[in-house]
């Protein structure tokens, strides 16, 4: 992926300066665009070109305020609030390269300054897909090359089975979930979202108690997670519906899901009746 950087307003008495950045996965992409010099397209076609970028390709815009341009302008330093500005917006678009309008006399001063001021400061990575155990599976043969603090991959779920975690030396953490659909949510929804709000210092993880209204069995050896919708009884007592349809590859009962109900290891048979542990979608009751 590839990045371009440029300002206007910085010259102009009055009015914000704005500065802009797009980017594209590569340059032949647009090679016949019409891109080029604005001061040399017309109003209409620097109108089109403009929705065009809108549309289609990835951009990042940082207005600066007259009051912040006169405060750098008093100490002589508006090359500097140009390069905060760029550096800004390539740590958004997080580019393999970026092209930038040099604010300074000296352009290889400039874009070393902006490369050593880059910041990249990634908490978490997630990839969804190529973590089980065929062929084409690369993803736990990849972060294994990385120095990791810890890590495991397979827990006893379902659905989920082949979930990946580690954490690196420089505590970013990785999840790698299950290209299923169905198993990705269920993973995304039991660690994911459980490491996101622990994180910040908040607990998601607290469950609802709910009487299931019909028979399920299960594999003895396995937590399963299973869909179902949540409601209240005419007496107010919390009530959980399992879902036909439980396969991982079933989509739509998903749809029409409020809830996960977990059935917890060791046990085979849920009677209607039973009451199991559910939780919300999104981690909040």
């Amino acid at each position: 992926m590839i990045c371009g950087v440029d300002e206007a307003g910085k010259g102009p008495v009055i009015g914000p300066m704005v500065v802009a950045a797009v980017s594209v996965n590569n340059a032949k992409i647009i090679e016949n665009s019409g891109f080029k010099d604005s001061k040399l397209l017309t109003p209409q076609k620097r109108k089109e070109l403009f929705e065009l970028i809108q549309k289609n390709y990835t951009h990042a815009i940082e207005i600066i305020e007259p009051k912040i341009i006169d405060k750098y302008r008093r100490k002589n330093q508006l090359n500097l609030l140009n390069r905060k500005a760029f550096e800004k917006l390539i740590s958004k678009l997080n580019p393999n390269i970026a092209y930038v309008d040099a604010a300074d006399v000296n352009e290889d001063r400039f874009g070393k300054e902006i490369k050593n001021n880059l910041n990249y400061k990634t908490d978490m990575v997630i990839t969804s897909g190529a973590v089980s155990a065929g062929k084409f599976d690369f993803i736990p043969n990849v972060i294994k090359k990385f120095k990791l603090k810890n890590t495991f991959k397979g827990v006893a779920i379902r659905p989920g089975k082949p979930i990946m975690f580690a954490k690196f030396k420089k505590n970013m953490g990785f999840f790698g979930l299950p290209g299923n659909p169905l198993s990705s949510a269920a993973c995304f929804r039991f660690f994911v979202l459980p490491f996101l709000y622990l994180s910040l210092g908040m607990n998601s993880n607290i469950s609802i108690i709910a009487k299931i209204k019909n028979n399920f069995t299960k594999k003895k050896n396995f937590t399963r997670f299973i869909k179902g919708k949540l409601s209240f009884s005419n007496k107010g007592l919390v009530e959980f519906i399992i879902f036909d349809g439980q396969e991982s590859f079933r989509i739509n009962p998903f749809t029409k899901s409020n809830a996960w109900g977990l059935l917890p290891s060791g046990k085979s048979n849920f009677k209607k009746g039973d009451y199991i542990k559910c939780y919300t979608l999104t981690g909040v009751n």
